[in-house]
């Protein structure tokens, strides 16, 4: 979803929001915060949803937890009332990892899961491989290790088609590590060693410190149980020179702690003490406190085993209170929960509503009134009548989603009225393609317009596009004030395949709008048209 209706100042913000996003965490507050007053006044759900989420994406990265839930909590209506289905599936992934750290497991997999539907639902495939890898994670952090692994390998099977994205190093690591992990706790080390072998070979020297870091603490914990006591002390000593580096706690936990308790059954005290040091700041930083229990958990141990008395009659005292703590904190959560989900059935129990009521309107005309074109309600049923022939003949469906360039920039300058007109001209030209057999076209709302192509081949239903693109430059209608040319342009995305019957006319469509979007990023007036099964 692209956000082409804002003016320069929104877009400014955006772009500043985008480069220091995850790199300067100040400079990525004070953007959002802008664009939060800015978003309150005008009462723009849109912007408030986008703002609060990466609010929140950036206080997980700086450790505060209680104002990451808070923001990434607030997005959530407004991000499902815009459609901001990526964002949706995000925040779901960061509530999930902080109700995990915070020892609801249950919790955490309930948002895995939202997370993962979102992901199906909208074709969201590196958020996919991301929720999957962590759901592998809570598995075996549960002791579930052949469920984790089935998770892995979901995630692995979707990222080997995907080695352009940006995180596939990161993906691929932790994947290796957490198949590492499922088979060390079941002691099958050969397993384990394959995938220590395949990490450091495929992907190690690639990574940050943080996932390098994650790493060695796994490979320490192989070489101890193993034997390879020379290899796991080499481990120690770089993970030691890390310790106390910048690093986001809830990302880097599980790894410390299982070394922490490595470094507790070979009688490594002093290495330990320090790092538990080092995780009790942060762990009292975040407000978590299932952290602080499970540090102290370890240090009970190290004191009762040294026999002292006062430090671990202490620990105990200090254990006990923190469990007061969390039941508040529990009561806390699951109050939020409540109030979130509570929210989110209002606003979608608001949408049916308003769907219903636009139905029963729509209903009574299934013509637009400024086009004269088919309206939204006319290409519903069109569409999925169209969908069913296609599936039976087994013949080409082609859907195409198009708008008019910088269209935005054009009502600005020319008027609504212009607005208007050139919106007709649009209407027009599409009238003139539904002359051509088995084409149909709809207003889609505001300047998106939907055009299906039934039974024809690829390149039949590029040349159409191409012809219905040529119409409109024939209208030769002045738009100075367009980045594309002097005249009102269109930018196409197509979806063309043979469609099967497990699929929905509606994945087609949102498969143009991927095709729109990725030919306006690579220029303007374009055609993209791809097969479903390719995209």
């Amino acid at each position: 979803m692209g956000f082409e209706e804002y003016g320069h100042q929104v877009h400014d913000w955006l772009s500043q929001l985008y480069t220091s996003r995850g790199v300067h965490p100040d400079e990525t507050i004070r953007v959002c915060n802008q664009i939060l007053e800015y978003a309150r006044k005008l009462d723009d759900e849109k912007l408030l949803g986008l703002a609060y989420y990466y609010l929140g994406e950036t206080y997980y990265l700086l450790n505060n937890v209680d104002r990451l839930f808070l923001n990434v909590s607030s997005s959530l209506v407004y991000l499902e009332n815009t459609g901001q289905y990526e964002l949706i599936a995000r925040a779901y992934n960061i509530l999930a990892i902080t109700s995990y750290n915070r020892g609801n497991a249950p919790f955490a997999m309930d948002y895995y899961l939202g997370a993962l539907s979102y992901c199906d639902r909208y074709h969201l495939e590196e958020v996919s491989v991301m929720i999957r890898i962590n759901i592998g994670m809570l598995y075996n952090g549960s002791g579930e290790y052949q469920k984790a692994q089935h998770y892995f390998e979901e995630a692995y099977q979707k990222l080997k088609e995907r080695k352009n994205l940006p995180e596939y190093d990161v993906y691929l690591m932790s994947i290796y590590i957490g198949m590492g992990n499922s088979y060390l706790q079941r002691e099958q080390t050969k397993k384990a060693q394959e995938y220590e072998n395949r990490a450091r070979t495929e992907c190690y020297d690639r990574l940050g410190e943080t996932g390098k870091t994650c790493f060695l603490c796994f490979q320490a914990r192989l070489y101890n149980s193993v034997g390879k006591n020379a290899q796991r002390d080499t481990c120690i000593e770089e993970i030691q020179k890390r310790v106390h580096e910048k690093m986001v706690v809830l990302d880097i936990f599980d790894d410390f702690y299982s070394y922490c308790e490595m470094l507790f059954e070979i009688g490594r005290y002093e290495e330990m003490q320090e790092v538990l040091e080092w995780l009790g700041e942060l762990a009292e930083s975040t407000h978590i406190i299932h952290m602080q229990k499970r540090l102290l958990r370890i240090y009970i141990r190290y004191y009762r085993l040294r026999g002292d008395e006062q430090a671990y009659l202490q620990a105990c005292a200090r254990f006990y209170e923190l469990t007061e703590l969390s039941d508040k904190e529990n009561r806390y959560m699951v109050s939020s929960v409540l109030t979130m989900r509570d929210n989110l059935e209002e606003t979608n129990r608001r949408k049916k509503e308003i769907e219903r009521e636009n139905r029963q309107l729509m209903h009574t005309s299934k013509t637009d009134a400024l086009t004269g074109l088919s309206n939204r309600f006319e290409l519903n049923e069109y569409a999925e009548e169209a969908f069913r022939r296609c599936v039976k003949k087994q013949c080409n469906l082609a859907v195409e989603l198009l708008d008019i360039d910088y269209f935005k920039q054009y009502n600005d300058n020319y008027g609504h009225q212009a607005g208007d007109a050139c919106i007709q001209g649009i209407a027009q030209v599409l009238k003139r393609l539904q002359e051509h057999d088995h084409v149909f076209a709809a207003r889609y709302g505001g300047d998106e317009f939907v055009v299906i192509y039934e039974g024809y081949t690829e390149s039949e239903t590029y040349a159409l596009a191409e012809e219905l693109k040529q119409g409109i430059l024939d209208l030769n209608m002045e738009h100075r004030y367009s980045l594309a040319a002097e005249v009102v342009t269109i930018s196409q995305g197509i979806c063309c395949d043979i469609p099967q019957a497990e699929q929905k006319v509606w994945d087609y469509l949102h498969a143009a709008d991927v095709m729109l979007y990725k030919g306006k990023k690579l220029s303007r007036n374009s055609v993209q048209i791809e097969a479903y099964t390719k995209l």
